[in-house]
C-alpha cells in the first residue's frame, strides 16, 4: 500500500472514531445541559461552572482519543479528536469533530440544539471515488468557463 492510501485509510478510520464518539456523547451532554437553560454555567474566564463541571458524562479515556469543552462566545460545543496510526509511516493523523450542545448568551444557557448524526460509515473506497467525480466535474467546470469568456458568469 502506497503512502497516500495509508493515509487515506487512516482519515478515514479517524474521522469514524471521532464521529461515532461525537454521536455517542452529544445525546448524553445534551441530557446534562436540559435543566440548566437559562442558567449561568460559564464562569468569567469562560470555563464551565464547577456545579456544572461535576455534572459531566465521564469522556473516552482510550489511547489517541481526545474530548475537550470548546471555549466560544455564543455556543456550548465540545471537541473530539482521534490520532490515528498512519500504516506503514512513522506518523499519525488527526480528525476531529466538533459538535454543539446550545447557544449562550454571556455566561447563560438560552438554547438547546438538536441532536446531529455524524457518519461513522466513510470507506476508502468512496472517497476514492467522490474525489474523482470532483476531479471530473471540475475540468468540465474549468472548460465552460473557459468557453464563457470574455463574458464572465453574470453581468454588471
Amino acid at each position: 500500500m502506497s503512502y497516500r492510501e495509508s493515509l487515506l485509510q487512516a482519515r478515514v478510520i479517524a474521522r469514524n472514531r471521532a464521529n461515532a464518539i461525537a454521536n455517542d456523547l452529544q445525546p448524553k451532554l445534551i441530557d446534562v445541559f436540559r435543566p440548566l437553560l437559562g442558567e449561568k454555567i460559564l464562569k468569567q474566564d469562560g470555563g464551565l461552572m464547577t456545579k456544572v463541571a461535576k455534572l459531566l458524562p465521564e469522556f473516552p479515556k482510550e489511547q489517541g482519543v481526545r474530548v475537550w469543552h470548546h471555549s466560544s462566545t455564543y455556543s456550548l460545543a465540545w471537541c473530539t479528536d482521534v490520532c490515528q496510526h498512519v500504516e506503514g509511516a512513522e506518523s499519525c493523523i488527526y480528525e476531529e469533530r466538533h459538535f454543539y450542545i446550545g447557544t449562550i448568551d454571556g455566561a447563560y444557557l438560552t438554547e438547546l440544539s438538536e441532536l446531529v448524526e455524524f457518519r461513522t460509515d466513510y470507506t476508502v473506497e468512496e472517497i476514492t471515488e467522490l474525489r474523482k467525480t470532483f476531479k471530473q466535474k471540475e475540468k468540465e467546470y474549468e472548460a465552460a468557463k473557459g468557453k464563457l469568456y470574455p463574458f464572465g458568469e453574470g453581468d454588471r
